[in-house]
């Protein structure tokens, strides 16, 4: 079996945005934030004959609760909810749908099974401080299907496993090779928050997201042509040639890339560490979190 049961169970100043539902192909939406920003994260609806899969579930209340109160007018129930990986924009509101089976990589499960580090959060995520407090009382759902493998939710979705932004991430890839929710694996005109990545994996996975679909919907960004994943790969080869110098960080369409000044510094060196074997998250990222 792909999946198995489990038995447990730029910094921008604008005020955050809950998200807004558009439509990219037929029975296929993304909840996007049109600000970019630290706890702001795209995410996903497949809809089925008589169901919803759902592909990521924002961070905290004010988005998932106004993602799930969107899907309502659809009159079908959220069967499946896909995490794409571990980071709490991406997972952190699967309170928001308390019916859903949540699939997840091993590691996300993983994760999900540890208390939320809620002061580093706020640490980092200052607006949203307030309702990150609340996973003290209210953690995020675990993960109920651990995906190890290639694993079909229904005639239109297939979950890929991949790594690169993180040690467990999934594709959504919906249409065969129409479209595929990406995840953090891929960023469009917004630089990504590799603080944990293995860049040289990372770098080829995005290559193959270039060749694996028609259209990319990215975790940042508008959704894209597959030009995007190959942009974005070779932001990440960059990366790893500068060799933990954000100086030497050569120039190219990540230039004009939001939030690029703070995580630029965080990537490179992530990048250098990831090329070392270190599994270490960078200090400039630490420095961020309040913990360094």
């Amino acid at each position: 079996m792909p999946f198995r049961r489990r038995n447990t169970k730029r910094s921008v100043t604008a005020a955050p945005d809950p998200g807004a539902l558009s439509e990219i192909a037929d029975g296929i939406l993304v909840w996007g934030h049109p600000v970019p920003g630290n706890g702001r994260a795209n995410c996903g609806v497949v809809v089925e004959d008589d169901w919803l899969i759902v592909i990521d579930a924002g961070m905290v209340p004010s988005q998932s609760a106004a993602f799930s109160k969107a899907l309502s007018t659809f009159g079908r129930p959220i069967r499946h909810l896909v995490l794409t990986h571990a980071h709490i924009e991406h997972c952190g509101g699967t309170a928001s749908f308390p019916l859903a089976a949540i699939y997840g990589s091993p590691a996300t499960s993983q994760a999900l099974d540890l208390p939320p580090s809620i002061a580093a959060y706020q640490a980092f995520m200052p607006d949203y401080a307030r309702e990150l407090a609340g996973f003290a009382d209210h953690p995020p759902r675990p993960v109920s299907h651990v995906v190890d493998g290639p694993a079909r939710l229904s005639s239109r979705v297939e979950l890929l496993p991949a790594t690169g932004h993180t040690a467990g991430d999934l594709i959504a890839l919906v249409d065969g090779d129409a479209v595929a929710f990406t995840g953090g694996l891929i960023n469009n005109g917004v630089a990504p928050l590799g603080f944990q990545s293995l860049f040289e994996t990372w770098a080829g996975t995005a290559r193959l997201l270039a060749d694996l679909a028609d259209l990319v919907v990215p975790a940042e960004g508008p959704p894209g042509p597959a030009t995007v994943a190959t942009i974005f790969a070779d932001y990440l080869s960059a990366c790893l040639a500068a060799r933990g110098d954000v100086a030497a960080l050569q120039p190219g369409p990540w230039d004009e890339w939001a939030e690029a000044e703070f995580r630029n510094r965080v990537n490179v060196e992530r990048a250098q560490l990831s090329a070392t074997g270190s599994v270490a998250i960078s200090p400039t990222m630490l420095r961020a979190l309040g913990v360094l």
